[in-house]
């Protein structure tokens, strides 16, 4: 039985340790927060009886084999970055492993940091994403691996949401689908600063043309104003979307609340664009108990009726 422990007791945190229902090799032994009232209040909840206001403390009398990292990347009510310093006390105290809430970083310098650190620990360090592990991405990226829409051509990508706030979400979905090939080149812009001093900064909106290892292309859009809608839901954290182009065939996946469902492709053959096939999947609705991945019914008829024309839209 693993021993874990939690660092920040806010409303992320609770998600993490009501999954603990679940798990059946780990115990949460332990909590710690700065705030006296949340930890209290989550140790009550949780009925955790060691209870910490201090990091090294608690690594030091708890010696967990896994620790979370649930806490904003900038200390709040202050502008200082947080990531990196909490990352390297669990290194230093040699935790055999820690899972960090997204985002890793937030800037380029506290980035440098953590690329730093991780030349030279031996903690393992996770984090945590939406997605990536779902019963039915997995499904879909194994499709995608057998070649059953042939090779990927580009990816289109995005979160209506800010670039900090679901932008790793979908970046990470992105690299899943090319076996996590490292972007080179990315040409880009942004704008919008009214978030660049909260808890999670970050610019409202942008958008980007990723160039990764493979030779692939992947196009993002971040917020409102530029990334499309997956459904007729109004809360903006529940739209992610990605799209992937192959050359016999195409992928669509994005997400809501609610009813979580998932369209799936499968084989049938369309028409031909520009002398190759293009495969379009028929959709088929599933209800799942995760968040995962979901595009209405209506929204993929809307971009077989209007957007296959040509292969500018992809």
């Amino acid at each position: 039985m693993y021993k874990t422990a939690m660092l920040g007791c806010g409303g992320r945190a609770r998600a993490h340790a009501d999954a603990y229902r679940f798990v059946k090799g780990g115990k949460l032994a332990a909590i710690c927060d700065m705030n006296e009232d949340l930890l209290n209040r989550f140790g009550d909840d949780f009925s955790i009886s060691s209870r910490y206001t201090n990091l090294d403390e608690m690594l030091e009398k708890e010696k967990p084999d896994v620790l979370h990292i649930v806490t904003a990347p900038v200390l709040r009510g202050t502008s200082e970055r947080i990531r990196y310093p909490l990352m390297k006390q669990t290194s230093d105290h040699g935790v055999p492993a820690a899972i960090v809430e997204k985002p890793i970083a937030v800037e380029s310098e506290d980035w440098k940091q953590i690329a730093g650190l991780a030349e030279e620990t031996k903690t393992k360090f996770v984090v945590n994403t939406q997605l990536n592990f779902h019963p039915q991405n997995l499904e879909l990226k194994q499709d995608v691996a057998e070649g059953k829409i042939g090779e990927i051509k580009f990816i289109d990508a995005s979160a209506r949401s800010t670039p900090v706030d679901q932008g790793p979400h979908v970046l990470q979905l992105v690299s899943s689908y090319i076996d996590n090939s490292r972007p080179v080149r990315v040409l880009g812009q942004i704008s919008g600063g009214a978030h660049l001093n909260s808890a999670q900064p970050s610019p409202q909106y942008a958008a980007a043309r990723v160039q990764y290892e493979n030779g692939l292309h992947v196009s993002v859009a971040f917020g409102t104003a530029i990334a499309p809608s997956a459904s007729d839901d109004q809360t903006v954290f529940f739209h992610k979307r990605v799209f992937v182009v192959g050359t016999d065939g195409l992928y669509i996946g994005g997400s809501a609340v609610g009813n979580v469902q998932h369209e799936k492709v499968v084989t049938k053959v369309v028409r031909s664009i520009t002398g190759s096939k293009m495969l379009l999947h028929k959709a088929i609705l599933q209800r799942l108990f995760l968040i995962g991945l979901m595009i209405k019914t209506k929204y993929i008829q809307h971009i077989l009726s209007n957007r296959l024309q040509s292969l500018t839209y992809f």
